[in-house]
């Protein structure tokens, strides 16, 4: 049939568009759980590169399971410097599957955060030195701090991100 869903060539309404154009990982996959109680559930990807610079070898990546939009994820160390993506089960339940069943897996790499954002620029401005104490930081630190600010879903939220990262540059005055 010429409208039925075939998983391998999705059709173009439900491709999910990103702005980054060379995929990670674009494959079929297999969802596993981590044996015991409370295991996660989770998609393995040994084929996706482990960065050292990143805590524990973490890597930002945003794009979809099935086509479900996933928005900007960790992947986390598995072990052996391999990475895996966790599947919570608001994901499953979307997308109806559990451990065991195949995914189709679209994951692009964030690009790291090069520039300020204004909001921590005008929060500088009003706390002098504290621009120079944070370009005193080490770049992954310093990196860190910018992530937090992109990921941060809500103002609440970013304002959390901005006033860890002054009472920390605060410290490093006295």
């Amino acid at each position: 049939m010429a409208d039925s869903w075939n998983r391998a060539n999705p059709p173009l309404e439900n491709m999910v568009v990103h702005p980054y154009v060379t995929p990670l990982v674009d494959q079929l996959k297999v969802l596993e759980k981590f044996p015991g109680k409370g295991g996660w559930t989770y998609v393995s990807l040994p084929e996706v590169p482990y960065e050292n610079r990143f805590p524990f070898g973490m890597l930002r990546v945003c794009g979809s399971l099935d086509g479900y939009e996933l928005g900007t994820v960790r992947l986390m160390p598995k072990g052996k410097r391999e990475l895996f993506l966790p599947v919570n089960a608001g994901i499953r339940k979307a997308l109806g599957k559990e451990a065991g069943a195949e995914v189709r897996v679209k994951l692009y790499k964030v690009p790291t955060p090069t520039a300020i954002p204004e909001e921590l620029l005008a929060c500088f401005r009003d706390s002098p030195g504290s621009l120079e104490r944070f370009r005193s930081l080490s770049l992954q630190k310093q990196t860190l701090y910018l992530e937090d600010m992109e990921d941060a879903k809500t103002p609440e939220k970013q304002a959390a991100v901005i006033l860890r990262l002054l009472r920390l540059l605060e410290k490093l005055s006295s």
